[in-house]
């Protein structure tokens, strides 16, 4: 008998060695920089957090939740709650201007597609750091805008822009509104010019068409969308830092404080944690509204 000819089982057992080996060099290193990166920092990032800081950079482990009982009371709990009807109006005016859009983008020829959505992808090239610069020396006293409306005899002094609740705002808006509309744009692409037209010959309105059919299909990309603009606006503490002027405070300058001017690493891990614990409530709620109401609008 030939020594090169492997029996059945012999195959079977070299091609799952291949398999193996073959998982342990793709998958294997990221896996470990997952670890590295991610699974370690965040298992100790939930460890502290039950621990006390016994003074200026001075920490005790051990199981308590004063931590998250402070956390969830007094100043900390109006700075979330706060930091929540922020998230909650970007989201909202992000969605509404993104909408619009997209949807115009989607129904254009292919051809100005492209420099349509990189109007829109242009900004975010740069460093967002630098987009908040732009921003302030655009709304600045004498900025461009003050420099406009007082040449046009619109005002007659300029307007106080920055350290507002409007310049906050405005920056969130600014950077946020890409990552409505990516996705948006890209569940829309998926409608079927026929399906529309089908629709209007069978005596639809533009109203119909929207709710039946444009809106269930662009639901998973407006999800999408809602959880990449409200986790950012929700946690962006050098926004509120440079455009609020330290008049606006969100969860995130809260947490920056914690691990860099107060030293109090626990307390920063235990909101941390509940910055998590509320971003993973969201992803959850979205995923299940926009499979909820895709199935529903398939239904109709």
């Amino acid at each position: 008998m030939d020594k090169n000819v492997y029996t059945v089982e012999a195959r079977k057992k070299l091609l799952r060695r291949r398999d193996t080996v073959g998982k342990t060099t793709t998958i294997g290193p990221m896996l470990i920089w997952n670890a590295l990166l991610f699974f370690f920092p965040l298992i100790y990032l939930i460890a502290i957090s039950f621990a006390k800081s016994e003074g200026f950079g001075v920490i005790t482990y051990g199981i308590s939740l004063d931590n998250y009982k402070m956390a969830l009371s007094g100043t900390y709990l109006t700075v979330i709650l706060s930091s929540l009807k922020m998230a909650l109006i970007v989201t909202l005016i992000v969605s509404v201007i993104s909408y619009p859009y997209a949807y115009f983008v989607s129904r254009k020829p292919r051809k100005y597609q492209g420099f349509l959505i990189m109007l829109i992808m242009i900004p975010s090239w740069t460093n967002s750091l630098l987009r908040v610069y732009a921003l302030q020396s655009l709304m600045s006293t004498n900025g461009v805008l003050n420099t406009i409306l007082v040449n046009l005899h619109i005002v007659n002094q300029p307007i106080q822009m920055l350290s507002t609740d409007f310049a906050v705002y405005f920056g969130m808006v600014f950077t946020t509104a890409p990552f409505m509309i990516l996705p948006l744009y890209s569940n829309m692409q998926k409608i079927d010019v026929s399906i529309l037209e089908a629709g209007r010959d069978l005596g639809a309105t533009s109203g119909q068409l929207f709710w039946k059919v444009i809106f269930p299909i662009s639901l998973p990309g407006l999800a999408s969308g809602i959880v990449l603009v409200f986790i950012p606006a929700i946690s962006n503490f050098f926004i509120t830092d440079m455009l609020g002027g330290g008049k606006s405070i969100n969860i995130g300058n809260v947490v920056q404080s914690q691990f860099s001017i107060s030293n109090n690493w626990p307390m920063g891990s235990a909101i941390s944690v509940i910055l998590m614990l509320i971003s993973m409530v969201v992803i959850l709620l979205c995923d299940k509204f926009a499979i909820a109401n895709a199935h529903a609008g398939k239904g109709k």
